[in-house]
């Protein structure tokens, strides 16, 4: 599964959802909207859970894929912005688990990065700390190939 299909199942319910333009990436200028900007991604192995008849060959493992990702606010401290922050926390709370057509992707609030670490992801992107809403959104992807 694309990388890039799973964040765009993402903005495409926040769009739906809130009314408001949303896309992947960070907000530059003044364009207002949500911006779904993710900053890492980490893959660790996944192990099959549904059992397996006897007999049958075993599945073969997955990469679970997270994609840590802030959800930011165009104009950010504007009650306009605040307003759309709340429309997009309420619109992945009410839809957990997002189907597209190359497969699902599940989005949970998340809170691994604490103030210095948000400063510091603000930084090495070159833009002033802002409010914004903190997900991960996990993605489990079958391998062909044994």
């Amino acid at each position: 599964m694309p990388i890039s299909s799973a964040l765009n199942a993402i903005c495409d319910l926040l769009k739906r959802e809130t009314g408001l333009p949303a896309q992947t990436g960070l907000p530059r200028g003044t364009k207002e909207g949500l911006y779904v900007w993710p900053y890492r991604l980490v893959l660790t192995e996944a192990r099959a859970t549904s059992p397996r008849p006897a007999g049958t060959p075993p599945e073969s493992p997955g990469v679970s894929l997270d994609i840590p990702l802030l959800v930011l606010a165009r104009p950010a401290f504007a009650e306009s912005g605040l307003n759309a922050l709340d429309a997009a926390l309420r619109a992945l709370m009410q839809n957990p688990v997002i189907a597209f057509p190359a497969g699902r992707v599940q989005v949970m609030l998340d809170s691994r990065l604490g103030i210095a670490d948000l400063i510091a992801l603000f930084a090495a992107a070159r833009m002033q700390p802002s409010l914004a809403l903190e997900f991960v959104a996990r993605a489990t992807v079958t391998n062909a190939d044994p």
